[in-house]
């Protein structure tokens, strides 16, 4: 059964127990309409360490956020009125208050409790904290707000118990797993796999780069020739699919010549309005970048070394 068909689901149960508890005659039917109501979140609850995929990525949940702990407390106090509410409804001495204070403070627990309710249901909030894995990051979020890592930027993940800890060059970003050690490794496992597939994706980009010694002309034969071997459906991997190049396009954090391989490679498999973009993203992209979608390779080989010899210039001048 999918998520969604569980929600509805749980929705069409709350609208019964309700119905029950204000529809229809007498006080154990309005005891167990809200006991029913407070029950059924548990049925929504989110496992730790349970994965769901998305079109973002895949989600793994690590820990409970305050708004589950609050709706796991609000359950408690709805059944517990529920049931001192019949038995101060048949005379049970020890509640002296009556069943309608009792009734009165059910019924503000379950003003309280609705609004989370409906919120799992319809936001689909799942009131929990997360890693987002996508194709080259991930993203913690917690009680500090969002964290994006980069898996490239990953060293090692450290474990001790059920705490989890992402080291990088720059940072250690923590992650607290509501859970026994056992969850935290299965948590540590998916990001490993998604390490794995990260790296195995961004490998054939290395195949962009302009190998150390190599003429301008001669690198942009290559990618002329990587380009045509990729339209005839020769290379491995669809790793240079126009979605992905232009993503290390726009990625300024990317080796240069990876970059200026992707546009390359972009302008010569892409349609002919795709090389206008390019040129047209010339601003941000780079000039030397649109260089080297040029169609005469002598025009492109001219730009880019120019460009080349203009760093260079500026490097010196530093």
């Amino acid at each position: 059964m999918t998520p969604r068909a569980i929600r509805l689901l749980v929705l069409l149960a709350a609208v019964l127990f309700l119905g029950l508890a204000f529809l229809v005659p007498g006080r154990e039917a309005f005891a167990a309409g809200l006991a029913g109501f407070h029950i059924l979140p548990l049925l929504l609850r989110p496992r730790i360490g349970a994965t769901t995929r998305t079109a973002e990525g895949l989600v793994v949940v690590t820990d409970r956020t305050d708004g589950d702990q609050t709706l796991t407390m609000l359950r408690f106090w709805g059944i517990f009125l529920a049931v001192a509410y019949v038995l101060a409804a048949h005379g049970e001495p020890a509640l002296t208050s009556g069943p309608v204070v009792i009734g009165v403070m059910s019924l503000a627990v379950l003003a309280t409790a609705l609004p989370l309710f409906l919120y799992r249901v319809f936001a689909r909030g799942i009131l929990a904290e997360t890693i987002l894995l996508e194709r080259t990051t991930l993203t913690v979020h917690g009680r500090e707000g969002p964290r994006v890592v980069r898996y490239a930027d990953i060293a090692r993940i450290d474990q001790s118990g059920a705490q989890l800890t992402i080291v990088t060059d720059a940072e250690r970003v923590a992650i607290p797993v509501n859970g026994r050690e056992p969850k935290a490794l299965r948590i540590k496992t998916e990001i490993e796999a998604a390490r794995v597939l990260a790296a195995e994706a961004t490998e054939p980009l290395q195949e962009l780069r302009r190998p150390s010694g190599m003429s301008m002309r001669a690198w942009l034969q290559r990618l002329d020739a990587l380009a045509a071997t990729s339209r005839a459906g020769g290379y491995r991997g669809n790793a240079l699919d126009p979605e992905t190049l232009w993503s290390v396009l726009a990625d300024e954090d990317a080796d240069r010549d990876v970059r200026t391989g992707a546009a390359r490679v972009l302008a010569a498999n892409a349609a002919p309005e795709t090389r206008v973009r390019i040129k047209e993203s010339g601003a941000q992209l780079g000039e030397d970048l649109v260089h080297a979608t040029a169609d005469d390779i002598d025009d492109a080989v001219a730009g880019l070394e120019a460009a080349e010899q203009e760093t260079l210039r500026r490097l010196v001048g530093m």
